[in-house]
């Protein structure tokens, strides 16, 4: 498949794909400048968050339950929180610069 035909497929992801970085750099940029402030910057990226409180019925985020190695398909917005919770906390206070997936294991991050 040519260039022409990968950017046809996936050209829409683009602008997102750009932003992520962006914020990805801006997160490290920000914890080396105030660092040496104490501060801490981290970026929680989530991942396939299903948004109501009752469980999908059907197959509904059954591509996202057939992705993730932990079975649980997709996240919840409780999923996401309690990462933001623990990067606040007193017990993240070594963590700066990093990048925290919320996804169920469907984005392995290296």
């Amino acid at each position: 498949m040519g260039t022409t035909a990968v950017h046809e497929l996936n050209g829409h992801l683009n602008p997102s794909v750009t932003a992520k970085a962006g914020l990805t750099g801006l997160t490290r940029s920000l914890a080396d400048e105030f660092g040496r402030f104490g501060i801490t910057v981290n970026e929680v990226v989530p991942s396939g968050v299903w948004p109501y409180e009752r469980e999908p019925a059907g197959d509904e985020g059954r591509s996202f339950r057939d992705r993730s190695p932990l079975g649980i398909g997709m996240v919840r917005p409780r999923d996401v929180a309690a990462a933001v919770v623990f990067l606040a906390s007193d017990l993240a206070g070594a963590i700066t610069g990093a990048r925290i997936p919320v996804c169920a294991g469907q984005i392995m991050d290296t």
